[in-house]
């Protein structure tokens, strides 16, 4: 069967797998080695006073996940 697209707009529909793929999009795994690495060096910034305030609440967030 030949079908001639030249000049024609294809549109292929895959709205179905939207959900999916934008819940995919936003998801990110990490271990708990990765959680208490990013802990020790965000002990580091705030304890060395490497803005402090912005890695304070960032550093709280990863020790309540490593508890």
């Amino acid at each position: 069967m030949e079908i001639n697209l030249k000049g024609q707009v294809v549109i292929l529909d895959e709205a179905h797998n939207i959900e999916d793929c934008a819940r995919e999009s936003v998801s990110y795994g990490v271990t708990e080695s990765q959680l208490r690495a990013a802990r020790e060096e965000l002990d580091f910034m705030v304890n060395n006073n490497i803005r402090q305030k912005d890695h304070e609440a960032l550093r709280a967030v990863c020790c309540s996940l490593t508890k």
